[in-house]
């Protein structure tokens, strides 16, 4: 059976005279502000997906819904139904601001999509926890400066989370939300909750709100609602 992709080529075309894209203009009216760290991802799927288009002999701007689905297409196996959705939001992202045309629905594009998540392109596996064995001597080299506080809060939140590394560096204050009970955080795979630890020397809640506080980073703490403690001032 072929792929969406190609079976379903035939509605990326509306018929003669019209190009050969069926992507119908769509502009969104208001633009929710981006985080740093959106932008920066966003940055980096466009330029993967404007090399591909370069290779593939395909316009990256505006795109076809055939360039489109074949770039998500070739991603299968490397990225995973968030990582793909992310690509085609940066892409969607690039034509708005550009003022080309995009249609968010187009039949194409939503089937190839569909069809690649169904099939689960990326399983993910789990990371090995960070024990105790592992994290002591870890914690007993870092020191009482800016950095050393930094490292321990880090170290922590690994073990309660077992976040990747990769998931680890990519992190920005604007996905940490801290609640009198604990903090969320945002990832790719979803939000984690994590409870501020009785032990206050071995809570990861604590020692990355402290961190946070000495380095005079603003972070977001919610109650009700949510308020930006502001510490740049």
């Amino acid at each position: 059976m072929r792929p969406p992709w190609q079976a379903r080529a035939a509605a990326g075309r509306t018929g003669r005279g019209r190009g050969p894209s069926a992507i119908t203009t769509h502009h969104a009216t208001t633009e929710r502000p981006q985080s740093a760290h959106t932008r920066r991802a966003y940055a980096a799927d466009w330029q993967a997906f404007s090399g591909w288009c370069a290779a593939a002999g395909q316009p990256a701007l505006p795109a076809t819904p055939d360039a489109v689905a074949g770039h998500l297409a070739s991603l299968a196996g490397r990225l995973g139904p968030s990582g793909l959705r992310r690509r085609l939001a940066a892409i969607a992202d690039r034509h708005r601001r550009a003022g080309q045309p995009w249609d968010p629905a187009q039949p194409l594009i939503r089937a190839t999509l569909r069809d690649l998540v169904a099939r689960q392109v990326t399983p993910v596996r789990p990371a090995a926890a960070l024990g105790e064995a592992a994290l002591r001597p870890l914690l007993a080299r870092c020191g009482d400066d800016l950095a050393g506080r930094r490292d321990r809060a880090l170290f922590l939140l690994v073990q309660a989370t077992a976040l990747r590394r990769a998931a680890l560096v990519a992190l920005d204050r604007e996905q940490l939300r801290f609640t009198a009970a604990g903090m969320v955080v945002e990832t790719a795979q979803g939000a984690l909750e994590l409870a501020r630890a009785p032990d206050s020397d071995r809570c990861p809640v604590r020692a990355l709100e402290a961190w946070l506080r000495q380095a005079r980073i603003d972070y977001v703490w919610s109650r009700d609602e949510v308020v930006r403690v502001n510490l740049e001032s």
